[in-house]
Parts: structure tokens; sequence; C-alpha cells
């Protein structure tokens, strides 16, 4: 039989409403198209699909889109993708698996082909943020190269932590938000006016942070007093420390969500209990300042007065004591969490709060800073001076000057003495050197050291805060383990 003849039968039957032996003659006499538009009104895929299977590229280019088109209104995601890769049109399957949300095919896609990644991202993260995914949208947004949305879902997240009161969740998403915006840096060490703005707030963010996880703990004695009393004195000691902590540091600073009623009845209730009758009594002082709940009054009135037949001072050992001027500290300090005499700021352990035996400095600045790690893992001697370098031969002098010579190098200087045992390092020299130039505490800046005093320190005693993953050029940070008997786990 003729393909005409064929042709007009299967027209013939299409009119007449017999679209199954029309499609098959279509099929016979290779008018595809006409075959797949009658399978596809009537809907069935699978006769477009072995229709599909006989045609190639380069002829059917129009079949097999129409093919593409029938399987997309049917919503059949795995017909289309065959079709599309029928025609090895890359850019038609992934915009088919943004269609259908086939998000985990997208993403495979993308790493054989990473042109498309943006293509991809931006969608995956709307529909992520739609379905109540914040913290893979916010990832998402990154990769999308939208750190303006990516900043935006996690300004949403940290807002509705704080409403439903999850204070360690907001902590967490103050500290992403903070590293969000140091990620806008663009120069961290001559900011233009942007730079500088995302600076501060990187550092405003930072300290939100440090607030909402301490106030967690707070938040929890007066919520949740069966909490700190099934686990006892140790949890309460942690609580008494994060209230010391939020009064030095919160100031006059207003924070949603922060009751600083909590905060001073935490400071009061625990420090009577602790012996720390002078905070205690700071505590209620406040406390009268502040609108309390007519339940609490009494109970704080009582209280109030019989902190007033306790000494007026704090136990020495819940005494801050700063670990680069030695000054004992009072246990509150409205200006900050720092040292009242250096203004070395007290490095606190976020787990118990209690303060850190570290002491901040910084190399010189004509160091490169790729060179720093490498002179602070030189191994020095039991002396505290670099194994890769010879032992001084020391000059007595009677009037305080000493020469020292390494190899071809002599240096003159006038030093404190120290004992045989090595009591006071090069590092600790030079720390009590650097008080000396100091005038006030508010001139407070990290001891300043040369490539030797770096060489004479262990690295095992050497912790380092390095953000130069998030902002290439931010300034890092160094603190010395000044009493190396304290483990200090990171």
């Amino acid at each position: 039989m003729s393909e005409d003849l064929l042709l007009s039968q299967a027209q013939h039957e299409e009119d007449n409403g017999n679209w199954k032996e029309a499609a098959n003659l279509y099929t016979k006499c290779k008018h595809f198209k006409e075959a797949i538009d009658v399978y596809g009104k009537k809907g069935v895929l699978d006769s477009i699909l072995n229709i599909l299977k006989i045609l190639n590229k380069e002829q059917h280019t129009e079949e097999i889109n129409l093919c593409i088109k029938y399987f997309k209104e049917m919503n059949h995601h795995s017909y289309a993708k065959q079709a599309i890769l029928k025609l090895g049109d890359i850019k038609s399957l992934v915009g088919l698996h943004i269609e259908f949300h086939q998000w985990g095919e997208a993403l495979q896609q993308i790493k054989t082909t990473p042109q498309f990644a943006d293509r991809v991202y931006l969608p995956y993260a709307d529909w992520l943020a739609d379905n109540d995914k914040f913290d893979q949208a916010q990832e998402a947004y990154k990769k999308a190269k939208k750190p303006e949305l990516a900043l935006r879902i996690v300004e949403f997240l940290t807002k509705n932590s704080v409403i439903e009161k999850r204070f360690r969740d907001a902590a967490k998403y103050f500290f992403i938000l903070a590293c969000e915006y140091l990620r806008l840096v663009k120069d961290s060490e001559n900011p233009d006016k942007e730079d500088a703005k995302n600076l501060k707030k990187y550092e405003e963010n930072s300290t939100k942070a440090e607030i909402y996880h301490a106030y967690n703990y707070v938040h929890r004695l007066i919520e949740d007093p069966y909490h700190s009393m099934v686990h006892g004195a140790l949890i309460n000691e942690t609580i008494f420390n994060a209230s010391r902590f939020l009064v030095n540091s919160i100031g006059s600073l207003s924070l949603p969500g922060i009751n600083k009623v909590y905060i001073y009845y935490a400071l009061s209730l625990l420090g009577s209990k602790f012996e720390a009758y002078r905070a205690a009594r700071y505590g209620y002082e406040k406390l009268q300042t502040l609108k309390i709940s007519p339940e609490w009054q009494e109970e704080i009135d009582l209280a109030s007065l019989k902190v007033r037949c306790k000494p007026f001072s704090d136990k020495e050992s819940h005494q801050p004591v700063c670990n680069r001027c030695m000054n004992i500290n009072s246990i509150i300090n409205q200006n900050g969490d720092y040292c009242t005499a250096c203004g070395h700021p007290f490095v606190r352990n976020f787990i118990g709060f209690d303060t850190l035996p570290l002491v901040e400095f910084t190399p010189e600045n004509r160091i490169p800073k790729a060179k720093v790690i490498d002179l602070l893992k030189e191994e020095p001697d039991d002396d505290g001076r670099s194994m890769n370098k010879p032992s001084p031969k020391k000059q007595p002098s009677a009037d305080g000057w000493k020469e020292d010579i390494y190899g071809e190098e002599q240096m003159l200087r006038f030093d404190q003495p120290t004992n045989d045992d090595g009591e006071n390092d090069m590092f600790t020299i030079r720390m009590l050197e650097w008080l000396e130039t100091q005038i006030t505490a508010d001139s407070y800046r990290p001891i300043e050291v040369d490539e030797q005093i770096l060489k004479s320190l262990r690295y095992s005693e050497i912790f380092v805060v390095d953000l130069t993953h998030v902002c290439p050029n931010y300034p890092i940070r160094y603190f010395r383990n000044v009493i190396p008997d304290v483990s200090i786990g990171l």
C-alpha cells in the first residue's frame, strides 16, 4: 500500500474518531508528527515514547520537541528527560530539572556541567526558602552569588529565633550573620565606607552571638529551674559566670528578648550562693531600678536585706585575674569584659564562661604573615630559644646592661634579672616591657613581638584565630597560653 493511500486512510480514521487506527497508520507512513499529536491529545504517553525511540536528532528535531511538549503537559519528568537527552540539549535538561523541582538531578548535572550552576542555585534557594528549609536556602543563595539574599534569610532566622526564645539558635544565626558581613568586606586593612560599615556589622553581630549564647543559660535558670537543680553546682557556676559576662558586656545595650531582670536576678541569687556578696548586692541594687514581677518583689526585697548582712566583698576564687598584668579584677566591670588595669580583654571559655589564661600578641608588621606560623613551629630549646639559633654568649655587666651574641649578631639590652630556671622567658620579658610603656587601660594594644620571640615560643601553647577563609585580608589574632598546665582544647 502506497504512503499516500496510508495517509489518506489515517486521516479518514481520525475523522471518524478511530484514533488508535489513525495513529498506527500515521506511524506506518512515517508521519510521526501527526501520530504524536493523536496520542498526545489522548494522553497515551507510552505510545509517544515508542515513537520517540525510532526518531533521530538529525531528521526529527521538530517531532522530538513535540514529544517533550506532551510529556511536560502530562508532568512526566522521566519521559521528557529521555527526549531531551535524545536532542543532547543540556541547557534544556537543566531547565527541565528546575521546572519539575528535581533538585537532586539538577545538582548532579552541574557537577559535570558547572557552567549552569548559577542557573540552578537561585531557583533552588527560592524553593528551599518557600519550603521552610532556611539553613539550606542560605547556603544555596551564597552558591548562587546572591549574598544579599543569603543575609536576608539569616536575618529572618535570627529574628524568629529571638521571638521564639530559642536563644542558642539565635546565637548561632548571629554568628553566621557576622561571618556573612565579614565576607562582604573587600579590604579590611584599608576599608572604604562600605567595608567599614560591614566590619562594624561583623563586630556587632559577633558580640550579639556571644551575648545570646550566654543569655540562654540564664534564661533556662529562670524558665526551667529543674534543669539547674538536676545538674547541680557545676551548671549553677556556669550560669553565674554567664551572668557576670552579660552584666559586663551588655552595659546600656537593649537587645530584643534579653530580660535584664533575669540577668541581675541570676547574678544576685548565685552570687549569694557562691559567696560573691559584693556582686550579689550590686545585682539586687540594679533590680530595684527595674520593673519586677509582683510575685518576685517580696523574695527580692528579703534577699536584698539578707545580703547586706554579709561582707562587702567577693570570694577571691571568683575574682578574675588578668594573665597579662596579674591584676585581680572586680567581678563586675560595667565598662566591658576586660582588665581594668591593662585593658586586656578576658578570653572566656564559652562552655563554662570562666576566663582562660590566654594573652594576645601580634607579630611585628615587617614579618610576613606566611612566615609567622613557620617561626612559631620552630622548636625552642629548654632555655626558650630556637633550636635553629646558636645559644647566646652573655657578657655580664654591673650596670644592668647585657650584651647577647648570636653567632654574628649582637644585641645590647637593659633587662630584668632572671633566675637560673628561666622564670622570665623572652615573651614574659617583652610583656613586662610592653606594660611599662602603656599609660592607661584605654591605650591597650596587643603585645608586639619580633622574630626571635616568635621562635622562642612553643607552638603547642599558641592559639590562632584565623578568619582569612571568610575575609582573605582580615587580621589574624594570636594568643599564648601563659599557664601551660591548664589544658585548652578547641
